[in-house]
């Protein structure tokens, strides 16, 4: 089995006839955590849905813990032990959060995690169980839609911008539940975010993205608060 736990090779995927994944390469080992930055529209949130079969991709390969995925569907990817949390539509908000969490426990495969675990990962849930969901703040709900993804042992986590709308305080209170779950079990996690100063402390590799490519890939975390180094990227 290869070393590293995903690999993509020369991948190009888009929407349609519009491509906008570019022959993208990479490579990331067990337990990395990942921030992957760029301009809106350069790609980011599509590869997230290219590696979880949301949109078809049109060249290249996916493997995964050794395996080729390329062609798997979603389901597969979730047994595999690939977590997806989406930007919005991301919690069933008619039902309660205990429904909710139970559906994460029941109705998928893999491994189920021990509930109190969750919560104690994601106190602000605490207490909540008979509560509909719709009615839950928003990190309340972000963080519902992280614990139900994590019910299910992975071995890869994928964030699609899960701080947006979040004030402060609950975005702090995600990523640190998270990393919480991270160190205990070194899962690996892409993170796609924009709020690039709050997330230096949960990454230990950046990829800036531009137009569907990878535009540099670096271990220095401090890009995340260089202005002069962000500048190269995003006003191009």
């Amino acid at each position: 089995m290869s070393e590293e736990l995903l690999q993509v090779e020369n991948l190009s995927a888009g929407y349609g006839e519009r491509p906008i994944l570019n022959s993208l390469s990479l490579a990331m080992p067990p337990g990395q955590r990942l921030g992957l930055i760029g301009p809106n529209g350069c790609g980011k949130s599509t590869l997230l849905r290219a590696l979880t079969a949301e949109i078809p991709e049109s060249a290249g390969t996916i493997l995964f813990r050794g395996e080729n995925i390329t062609h798997l569907e979603t389901d597969s990817l979730i047994g595999r032990g690939i977590g997806y949390l989406r930007q919005t539509h991301n919690i069933f908000p008619g039902l309660t959060v205990a429904e909710n969490i139970e559906i994460a426990e029941y109705g998928g495969r893999g491994s189920i995690r021990d509930r109190e675990k969750i919560i104690h990962a994601f106190p602000v849930l605490k207490g909540r169980g008979a509560i509909r969901a719709g009615l839950l703040s928003g990190g309340e709900r972000q963080a519902l839609a992280a614990a139900m993804v994590l019910m299910r042992q992975v071995h890869l986590l994928l964030l699609d911008e899960p701080l947006a709308g979040l004030s402060r305080k609950g975005a702090m209170e995600l990523l640190q539940g998270i990393h919480e779950l991270q160190r205990e079990e070194r899962f690996a996690i892409i993170l796609v975010e924009h709020r690039l100063k709050l997330i230096q402390p949960y990454v230990d590799r950046v990829v800036v993205m531009v137009r569907g490519a990878i535009s540099e890939d670096t271990p220095d975390t401090r890009l995340l608060t260089s202005q002069e180094r962000l500048e190269k990227h995003f006003l191009i």
